[in-house]
């Protein structure tokens, strides 16, 4: 049985929106990174995209300095 991978990436964001419910910036944050490194343009890239530079402007965040220095795909 294959899975859909369009399914298996947007485990990413639903993962993100329940880290993000529990107070869990940190995991959240890793988790949209890795929606939008799998799916720039996926259906919840815009909100994603959006919840990640909140959780970087906002201080959310502990250590941003030990984060990987992939920037986060730029919409329109």
């Amino acid at each position: 049985m294959a899975l859909n991978p369009q399914a298996s990436t947007e485990v990413h964001a639903k993962l993100a929106a329940a880290y993000l419910q529990q107070g869990n910036s940190e995991k959240a944050y890793t988790e949209f990174q890795a929606y939008l490194r799998a799916e720039p343009e996926g259906r919840f890239a815009a909100q994603a995209k959006r919840l990640v530079h909140y959780l970087e402007s906002s201080g959310a965040l502990h250590a941003p300095a030990d984060r990987a220095t992939q920037p986060v795909p730029q919409g329109p």
